[in-house]
């Protein structure tokens, strides 16, 4: 309904939910994961690392969280191990993501996205 009276009827509304806007590598085993369209703080609901629905992929396979911070809209997660050369992310991309996934406090989750590029 509040994309209808975003996109038809121009009203002013917000509608859309974070999704990835960049991933860069801050250390062999870290990626700082930033959202777009948070408006008040990405809350991950504090699940243990594990549980966490982000994986990095690269040519050895599939890397999962051992550690995370959040700020206001990124996440900093590291690895289990260095990622390699091509490294991508994926996020609430398996059929069930897990309890609680990543999203705008009060607001929306993130959008789920699968091989985004890590810088």
């Amino acid at each position: 309904a509040r994309a209808a009276l975003a996109r038809c009827y121009g009203r002013e509304t917000d509608w859309m939910a974070p999704e990835p806007e960049s991933a860069r590598k801050t250390a062999p085993d870290t990626v700082e994961l930033r959202f777009s369209r948070v408006r008040n703080w990405l809350n991950p609901f504090d699940v243990p690392a594990a549980l966490l629905p982000i994986e990095a992929e690269d040519g050895d396979g599939l890397a999962a969280p051992v550690s995370y911070k959040t700020g206001r809209d990124t996440l900093t997660v590291t690895f289990g191990r260095p990622l390699g050369e091509g490294a991508r992310l994926h996020g609430a991309w398996r059929m069930n993501p897990g309890a609680a996934i990543p999203g705008d406090c009060m607001r929306l989750p993130m959008l789920s996205f699968y091989g985004f590029p890590i810088e």
